[in-house]
């Protein structure tokens, strides 16, 4: 799913950030921390480009990185 709406979206579009949080999450709850990691930072360096380092959401997201 993160896949096909990157290609037709954009790996940027706010969309696709949503999906990658929820796969992260979804590592998060299944207790595969590493993966979760992976796509936290993944998405942390996207939407810093995109909304800047100081947003909200950006730093939501640092505070799931390990």
């Amino acid at each position: 799913m993160c896949n096909a709406t990157a290609i037709i979206l954009g790996d940027k579009h706010p969309e696709t950030l949503r999906l990658i949080v929820n796969v992260a999450m979804m590592y998060t709850l299944e207790r595969r921390f590493d993966e979760a990691d992976q796509q936290y930072r993944r998405v942390l360096e996207r939407m810093e480009e995109v909304l800047g380092p100081d947003h909200e959401n950006v730093r939501r997201i640092r505070m799931h990185i390990v």
